[in-house]
């Protein structure tokens, strides 16, 4: 019921739809059999030769779906009951021809034929598993606009040329990529995504691939309600502030006591996420109840409810 889930009007998800599952829409649940329209494909072939047709029982809604697939796949199955619509879907954006990124099954894998169904599951997992190196590399720094480096900023190529992390130097280095175009995303906490279109022909070594960041500065002072709520071991407490500022994040009692300080002093603008272990300042054990978390910025101060159960 995938396929037909994310296709519904009140729950359709469009990226999702054509980035993952790469179809176009949902036709209908009781299909047939299905058949293999592409005997050649290694979902179909290795190490385990599928029948032509394979059985799946239905029972009930959730047991097929009929979906019609994008251009950009490969269908391995359709269903007897139409051809147009696939049963078993690959995808694999690189011009490799082992080894993909997606397989499809549009139908529930425990109402396949029982004696086809473990092979058909073990074709797929040794296609997606299969190694696809490239011959194309991409790398570069990354910088603050305040000049410092982008360390641990994390680094993707996107659709499926990989991931790393800066150094702390800010410099980053992604091998192994296939030719092709892909979308350079940058994220790094308190800092602006940042993104790129990058185009590499066969071969092609890319340096001095250089990217600035700038600063996420939120737009409003904020203190978000602490999770879990209520809570036993520890509850998080997060705050946005919009800028530099002296800032104190302390819980308070049903009373109005202090009983923490989580943090005071003098911070520059950004995401803040703190944590309160339901001790008090000495280290004893807070027992159960209600208590306040406050924070204390410039005069402005913002109060959030939680309760402690032991």
């Amino acid at each position: 019921e995938v396929g037909y889930f994310w296709s519904r009007p009140d729950q359709v998800d469009s990226l999702f739809i054509s980035d993952v599952l790469h179809v176009t829409q949902w036709v209908q649940d009781e299909s047939g059999v299905v058949v293999i329209v592409d005997p050649r494909h290694m979902t179909a072939s290795a190490p385990h030769t599928l029948p032509d047709r394979i059985d799946v029982d239905y029972n009930q809604y959730v047991d097929q779906d009929l979906m019609l697939p994008s251009r950009e796949v490969e269908v391995v199955g359709s269903w007897s009951r139409n051809s147009s619509g696939a049963s078993i879907i690959t995808f694999d954006p690189t011009p490799e021809s082992e080894g993909g990124q997606i397989v499809y099954l549009t139908f529930s894998f425990l109402a396949a034929d029982s004696a086809v169904r473990d092979d058909l599951l073990q074709n797929a997992v040794n296609w997606l598993l299969i190694p696809e190196p490239g011959n194309c590399s991409v790398a570069g720094r990354i910088l603050l606009d305040n000049g410092g480096p982008g360390a641990d900023a994390l680094v993707k190529l996107n659709p499926g040329g990989g991931l790393t992390i800066a150094d702390a130097d800010g410099y980053y280095f992604l091998d192994g990529v296939m030719p092709g175009t892909y979308s350079l995303e940058v994220t790094l906490l308190n800092w602006m995504d940042y993104s790129r279109d990058i185009n590499l022909a066969d071969g092609e070594q890319a340096v001095g691939v250089d990217l600035q960041l700038v600063p996420d500065v939120p737009r409003s002072l904020y203190l978000h309600p602490s999770y879990p709520n209520p809570f036993n071991a520890g509850a998080t407490i997060a705050f946005d502030l919009p800028a530099e500022a002296g800032t104190k994040l302390a819980v308070y009692d049903s009373r109005g006591r202090q009983v923490r300080i989580i943090r005071q002093e003098q911070l520059p603008h950004g995401y803040y996420l703190e944590r309160w272990d339901g001790l008090d300042d000495d280290g004893r054990q807070m027992p159960s109840g209600i208590y306040f978390a406050r924070l204390s910025v410039d005069g402005s101060n913002l109060v959030r409810k939680m309760v402690l159960v032991r």
